[in-house]
């Protein structure tokens, strides 16, 4: 098991412990989810859970389990890569140029957002980079307010987003995403992605 998917798996199986102690015991559970508590255990995020082996599987126990101070900061940890991203300017440029990247490296699923961005904010970001001509083969259609990504042709950046790609933001002049795009039903004249200018239609 990869090490995210390793602190995957042990976030899901302690909030778990956190939320449904009752629930979970006296549980059959799976050999894998075994060892994941066992490795809650083996870590110091849990004590007293307790897991017999019967004939039928591993039966689980929480009755005296506990969460120690190193397991609620685990949990502080993994909400907070939960957490959507703040879309600053600098986030926003940041994540326009993952899209871009994804784009450059034929992403075949470029209708999922980039992690822990908001739909709403990456079809923003689609929308910018299309208007910008930044990439071809790519068309926003919306129903009830709702966006989709349709593909005319493959997807690929153009020359002015491969540049874009090795432009890093600059702090003092984020002018180049400097308003904020208002994806639905929008007037796109004249708008660059960014900050607190709203264009109002």
């Amino acid at each position: 098991m990869e090490q995210n998917e390793l602190k995957k798996s042990l976030y899901t199986l302690l909030k778990k412990v956190k939320d449904y102690p009752e629930i979970l015991s006296d549980k059959v559970i799976s050999r894998d989810e075994a060892k994941i508590y066992r490795i809650l255990e083996s870590q110091d995020y849990v004590h007293g859970i307790e897991i017999a082996e019967y004939y039928d599987g591993p039966n689980l126990s929480l009755s005296n389990a506990n969460i120690t101070d190193t397991g609620y900061a685990f949990l502080h940890e993994m909400e907070a890569q939960e957490k959507p991203i703040r879309m600053s300017s600098k986030n926003k440029y940041i994540q326009l140029q993952v899209f871009l990247e994804r784009v450059d490296d034929a992403d075949n699923n470029l209708e999922k957002p980039n992690p822990r961005v908001r739909t709403a904010d990456y079809y923003e970001l689609i929308s910018y980079a299309i208007k910008k001509k930044l990439v071809t083969g790519l068309v926003i259609k919306y129903a009830s307010n709702k966006p989709s990504l349709i593909r005319t042709q493959d997807a690929r950046l153009t020359p002015s987003g491969l540049d874009l790609l090795d432009i890093p933001f600059e702090e003092t002049n984020p002018s180049i995403i400097s308003q904020t795009i208002n994806i639905y039903d929008g007037d796109f004249r004249n708008s660059s992605l960014g900050s607190g200018n709203t264009q109002n239609n």
